[in-house]
């Protein structure tokens, strides 16, 4: 969950959001200044939840505690995995298993399965073998029983190095990072970078920001990270693209307009919600420019003109 300035109430002791630093450090007690970091945050821990304060931010998120009762399962399904390498059916069988993931992409450029609070990240992509591993971190409450059983264990190799294999091959590694605090954290970060770099340099009530913009698939500029902000800090911001990724992004006074390729153009009143598909395309698409009530878009090569777009 993450908040904001615009939220009133007290999160934990009596801490608000917008407290300054030494009014959070007087709430938290003698010694928490030695807690803070560098860049003015600080993690706190309650009885149910995890939450990073970034203080000079104005800005939180909290991470609601789960208990992981049980790792027999997951036991059975990495020694199975170790043995026939069937990565399909391992994280079929975790996800089916253990439904209280944070976050679960599995497509044929990578897996990235999380789970912060039991302290465990499924994680394989050929294109960033470094962090590759079945990865087991330090908050989890079965680590010295997982570090028994799997360190230093002839069955148990990741081919992180060896690229001439065509298929990952992951072993259990182990971490000393807290993975709650390091998944919050990164949260924290990408919630900082909005506002940064807006789509247009001209604030309207309302704009899009780009946390990412670099595309996994390919080098062309892809705007993968897109969400639409307000002036008033009251309204909630949300993701313009999460089933998709946009391909081309144009801001007007009233509304957003965005191509994705294959598909066509679309216009989204950001207020609403609403989307509305104004241009039909199969093949590439991309909205150039528009001015004074005309869009002038390329689409499979050819430059196109449409009126009446405001």
């Amino acid at each position: 969950m993450y908040i904001n300035s615009s939220y009133e109430n007290s999160i934990v002791n009596d801490i608000r959001i917008t407290d300054k630093e030494e009014t959070v450090l007087k709430k938290l007690g003698e010694g928490s200044s030695k807690f803070l970091s560098k860049d003015k945050t600080l993690v706190i821990e309650h009885d149910k939840i995890y939450m990073i304060l970034d203080i000079k931010n104005q800005k939180a998120y909290v991470y609601f505690k789960r208990d992981l009762e049980d790792i027999d399962k997951f036991i059975e399904y990495v020694d199975k995995y170790l043995k026939d390498r069937d990565m399909k059916t391992f994280i079929n069988s975790i996800t089916s298993t253990y439904k209280e993931y944070d976050r679960f992409i599995y497509n044929s450029k990578k897996v990235d399965l999380v789970y912060p609070a039991f302290g465990i990240k499924i994680y394989a992509s050929n294109n960033d073998k470094l962090n590759n591993g079945i990865k087991i971190y330090n908050n989890s409450k079965f680590y010295q029983k997982l570090k028994d059983k799997y360190f230093g264990k002839e069955n148990n190799k990741n081919n992180n190095y060896e690229v001439t294999k065509d298929e990952i091959e992951l072993g259990v590694l182990f971490e000393n990072d807290d993975l709650v605090e390091k998944e919050i954290r990164e949260k924290i970060d990408k919630e900082n970078a909005i506002g940064e770099s807006y789509i247009n340099g001209e604030m309207n009530d309302f704009n899009v920001a780009v946390t990412g913009q670099q595309s996994e698939d390919d080098n062309s500029q892809k705007y993968n990270g897109c969400i639409v902000c307000f002036a008033d800090p009251k309204k909630e911001r949300y993701n313009l693209n999460n089933a998709a990724t946009a391909d081309s992004i144009v801001i007007t006074n009233r509304y957003i307009y965005y191509s994705l390729n294959n598909l066509g153009i679309f216009r989204l009143d950001p207020y609403t919600r609403e989307t509305t598909k104004i241009i039909e395309n199969q093949g590439t698409i991309e909205i150039l420019s528009i001015e004074n009530g005309m869009m002038t878009y390329n689409a499979n090569g050819q430059k196109y003109y449409m009126n009446n777009i405001y």
